[in-house]
């Protein structure tokens, strides 16, 4: 796993605006995955252009987020972790005016996830997904080791 994925999973740091691989992603179909622990987080419908310079959700898959205030940097935020493994996602923002289904812009770091396409074996796929989050590796990605 690279330090950049560590610094910002394990550290709660955050990869400069613009720069991640996922900012400009808009697949039709797919899973975003934690990068932490493979948990699936948020669908390629939960996806929109916020022009933030990080990925934006509207929602995530019901359970895979969970949020805790966060009062860093003299402001309250409020934080997004992975409920799996705790992996910081980044920071949820409401009542921007976007439009939206929950009018809330989950402002996330890319290199938290991996994305996964939708599967076309489904008889060996119960989710949709492949490759399946909870039975075989995205290939090319390392989980992002936790902290000792």
């Amino acid at each position: 796993m690279a330090i950049e994925q560590f610094r910002i999973l394990r550290e709660k740091g955050t990869e400069r605006a613009g720069t991640g691989e996922y900012d400009s992603h808009y697949p039709s179909k797919g899973v975003y995955n934690c990068a932490g622990c493979d948990a699936p987080l948020y669908t390629a419908d939960h996806k929109f252009k916020s022009g933030c310079g990080w990925p934006a959700y509207f929602d995530s898959i019901p359970g895979a987020v969970t949020r805790h205030v966060d009062n860093t940097f003299g402001m309250k935020r409020t934080e997004i972790v992975c409920t799996n493994c705790g992996g910081h996602l980044g920071h949820v923002f409401e009542g921007e005016g976007y439009q939206t289904p929950t009018d809330e812009r989950h402002c996330v770091n890319s290199i938290y996830c991996y994305w996964t396409t939708p599967c076309y074996f489904t008889s060996n796929c119960v989710t949709g997904i492949f490759p399946h989050p909870y039975t075989h590796r995205a290939l090319g990605r390392n989980r992002v080791p936790t902290a000792t």
